[in-house]
């Protein structure tokens, strides 16, 4: 699971890397548009993580119940692989 920032993420060689990354997007619905949700990303990865850890989490389905600070499951990319949740 990747939960580094973009910055931070850009500098691993994933082409050494022999599995699957699962990305993850916070987003902010506000009428029918998603936009960033600025500094609280950091809370969210933390949350995100302590959520993996304390489920013992190993696959995409099992993700989609994390619930923290109001933020649901919406969508899965699959171009991306990337899972996307959302705050109304």
């Amino acid at each position: 699971f990747n939960l580094s920032s973009n910055e931070y993420f850009k500098s691993i060689n994933i082409s050494k890397l022999d599995f699957n990354i699962v990305n993850f997007e916070f987003k902010k619905k506000k009428g029918d548009n998603l936009s960033p949700i600025g500094m609280m990303i950091k809370k969210l990865r933390g949350a995100m993580a302590k959520f993996i850890i304390e489920e013992k989490i190993s696959n995409i389905n099992t993700l989609k119940k994390f619930t923290n600070y109001g933020f649901t499951f919406h969508s899965f990319n699959k171009k991306g692989n990337s899972l996307l949740f959302t705050n109304e």
